[in-house]
């Protein structure tokens, strides 16, 4: 841990502001949601289509991404020390090769092209 006034850990916010990673976080979460909540506003379909936009949002909570398991993946970037580079990532880069590049790969017409 440094030493003197830089002891504590900051990281830039989206805007630009500088804070504590917690904090940031927190930041983060909350502009997210502003702007969700902004750009839903501005959608003609989801105010032409309620029901549909509330069914949708219903099942925003059983997403992947917002998974108990996502956050702990999360979390460990701001653990001290975090690289995502000490991951082991070689099967899932391996199986993302073989589909989209494989034999019947999605992208192998693109690269022959």
């Amino acid at each position: 841990m440094p030493k003197g006034p830089y002891k504590h850990r900051v990281q830039s916010s989206p805007t630009g502001a500088i804070c504590h990673p917690e904090r940031c976080a927190l930041l983060f979460i909350l502009e997210t949601s502003v702007m969700a909540a902004i750009s839903l506003a501005k959608d003609r379909y989801a105010r032409r289509h309620p029901l549909e936009l509330a069914r949708s949002l219903a099942r925003l909570p059983r997403q992947p991404f917002l998974s108990m398991r996502a956050a702990r993946m999360l979390a460990q970037y701001h653990q001290r020390g975090f690289h995502p580079n000490d991951r082991d990532t070689t099967q899932l880069i391996a199986e993302w090769r073989q589909t989209l590049f494989g034999e019947n790969g999605e992208l192998t017409e693109v690269l022959a092209s």
